[in-house]
């Protein structure tokens, strides 16, 4: 049985963990998908620590990073991602400045959309996505 997970996060420790099994539904109809694509936009310009990970392990209550990057980006921000195997992505973006942010969080997994939503983020809060294709659930 082919697997993907979809996790959006909202806040620190608010997880909220959303299964997309699929035997004949359309993600495992598409195939692996080569690369992702990351769209942050906004009315104004915003700043974002934007982290970036292939290589994590999910639980059932959290991400634990093995290898990521992080950077500080100007939104808007539109930057797409090779990804490897097993197809896996995570990208987390988190408000470093000390007022309220919002912005569009947009993820692409080939040209489908896999994410497309409006963000508010009090300061040190976060908003992420993540995808496994084809890996069974850690817990």
């Amino acid at each position: 049985m082919r697997g993907v997970m979809y996790i959006p996060t909202l806040a620190r420790g608010a997880w909220l963990l959303l299964p997309f099994l699929s035997g004949c539904s359309m993600p495992s109809e598409l195939g692996r998908p080569e690369w992702a694509r990351v769209v942050l936009s906004a009315p104004a310009a915003v700043s974002l620590e934007l982290l970036i990970s292939q290589n994590f392990l999910v639980t059932e209550e959290s991400v634990q990073l093995i290898d990521s990057t992080t950077d500080t980006v100007t939104v808007p921000f539109d930057e797409r991602y090779s990804l490897g195997a097993p197809a896996r992505f995570l990208v987390r973006a988190r408000n470093v400045s000390q007022q309220t942010v919002s912005f569009r969080f947009k993820v692409f997994l080939e040209a489908r959309s896999w994410m497309d939503e409006d963000k508010t983020l009090a300061p040190g809060e976060e908003a992420q996505f993540v995808y496994r294709y084809t890996e069974p659930t850690a817990y």
